[in-house]
């Protein structure tokens, strides 16, 4: 079944619903009511016509409603309610009509909207199962289970933008809500496929659907040279998925060859394929690479974009889409990390990485949080200590930023460039907290080592100028 606009009825229908709009204007909206159940038996999928006839079920409500009514309606709908389930499976399309009899006695039981938004899922019609949660989230607003059901129908109704709001009001309640985390990474990830230019290879959930998946790259040591070889081990893997598709490995060789040949859309869409698998709900390497291949696509559009920008520097539009696409990359990022740190509380380079985006937000004080607890890792201890100095020294805690500094220093080894940049960091500090002299023979060992460092060339000058 297909949704169809008005302009798709029968001419003779067109006329009735204008009669039905007349009717409710004049006061008369139990006409109306008629007329729509009458045009819906023949066009379920008119959207516009079922809005119609909610009005003209509101408005007859609201005009005859009485306590009396109210009972009366709780009795007659009961076995609507029992034998709702039976109908969905049995006919969805008598569901959907068995659900609007229900909301003709009462436009206002969240439990006959959401009889109707099963029928919808059940005949494919998404815009009708987004209306039907949107009823339910007008009678209830703070029920999230609603909500999370709200934001996976404007999912699958390709309202990425909606859907991904959706998930924030759930997460503004319910922080650690992991079905809502998932809502809005999947939705970001439509969002900014189709913002790339996806569309212009059809809509990437349906080829999913089409494709006949298939499976694993030779070895993971098979040398890859050039990009002709890439292809035939992308087709071979696609082969082995289809013989595995459960196996982690499969795909993230194929994703790997994609990504080599930078065809980064495609890489994402396997993502998504692997994602509906249970075995990708306990798979922390392929969560760490699926976030390093969307900030890698995220960036690339980010590049794209200020490129636009630098071509012409006037262009509103190139400045709005450049904009959105950064917003994106710090949304997708921050709310991917919350929800991994949650899940795998222990990997604590996912907590680093946390840390690294909450302190490019300002969100010190967090950031601080996710850095410490990096430091109980020994391969990320100096860089987890060099942070939170940066932390602290922001945050004007001059004194506490050079104790960690020095800690990370310490630490560090006998050269290279991180041992630069803590010392050049922890000669910031000095020159912060007052203390030129510190901070000068902080910036002289660096000098002495590289004098191309940053900026340290132009303060040694001066001070001996």
């Amino acid at each position: 079944m297909q949704e169809v606009g008005l302009s798709s009825l029968d001419p003779r229908l067109s006329k009735q619903v204008e009669n039905a709009r007349r009717a409710i204007d004049k006061g008369n909206p139990r006409y109306a009511i008629d007329i729509c159940r009458g045009i819906l038996k023949r066009s379920p999928g008119c959207l516009e016509v079922r809005q119609i006839l909610r009005r003209a079920q509101r408005g007859a409500a609201q005009s005859d409603y009485s306590a009396f009514s109210k009972a009366f309606a709780r009795v007659t709908n009961a076995p609507f309610r029992l034998k709702s389930r039976t109908l969905l499976k049995k006919d969805p399309v008598e569901a959907l009509e068995a659900a609007e009899t229900w909301l003709t006695a009462n436009p206002s039981d969240t439990s006959a909207h959401r009889a109707l938004a099963h029928a919808a899922e059940a005949l494919d019609l998404p815009a009708t199962t987004v209306f039907a949660y949107e009823s339910i989230l007008a009678e209830e607003p703070d029920n999230v289970a609603n909500l999370l059901s709200l934001g996976n129908a404007y999912w699958a109704a390709g309202r990425n933008a909606d859907a991904v709001k959706a998930g924030d009001r759930i997460l503004s309640k319910d922080p650690a809500n992991r079905e809502a985390q998932a809502l809005i990474k999947r939705a970001s990830v439509s969002q900014s496929i189709d913002s790339g230019g996806w569309e212009r290879a059809g809509d990437y959930r349906g080829i999913l659907k089409d494709e006949q998946v298939a499976v694993e790259l030779e070895t993971e040591n098979r040398a890859v040279g050039d990009e002709d070889t890439l292809r035939r081990l992308i087709e071979d893997a696609k082969t082995r998925i289809d013989a595995e598709p459960g196996k982690a490995k499969h795909y993230r060789d194929l994703i790997r060859a994609l990504r080599k040949i930078g065809d980064l859309e495609s890489a994402l869409a396997w993502v998504e394929k692997y994602h509906s698998h249970p075995a990708a709900e306990t798979d922390a390497n392929f969560e760490r690479d699926f976030l390093e291949l969307m900030t890698e696509y995220l960036n690339k559009q980010i590049a794209d974009r200020s490129a636009a920008v630098d071509a012409n520097p006037e262009d509103r539009g190139a400045r709005e889409a450049l904009a959105e696409v950064v917003a994106n990359l710090h949304r997708f990022q921050v709310d991917s990390l919350r929800a991994l740190v949650e899940k795998y509380p222990n990997d604590f380079e996912f907590r680093f990485t946390y840390g690294e985006c909450l302190f490019a937000r300002g969100d010190l004080d967090e950031a601080a949080s996710q850095f410490q607890l990096a430091q109980r890792s020994p391969a990320l201890k100096v860089s987890a200590t060099l942070n939170l100095g940066k932390v602290f020294e922001r945050g004007g805690k001059f004194d506490l930023a050079a104790a960690q500094l020095e800690s990370a220093r310490e630490h560090s080894g006998i050269g290279g460039d991180l041992k630069k940049e803590i010392t050049y960091e922890l000669a910031h500090c000095f020159e912060k907290m007052g203390d030129p002299e510190k901070a000068i023979k902080e910036y002289k060992t660096v000098y002495a080592s590289d004098v191309t460092y940053r900026d340290v060339a132009d303060k040694i000058n001066a001070y001996y100028a």
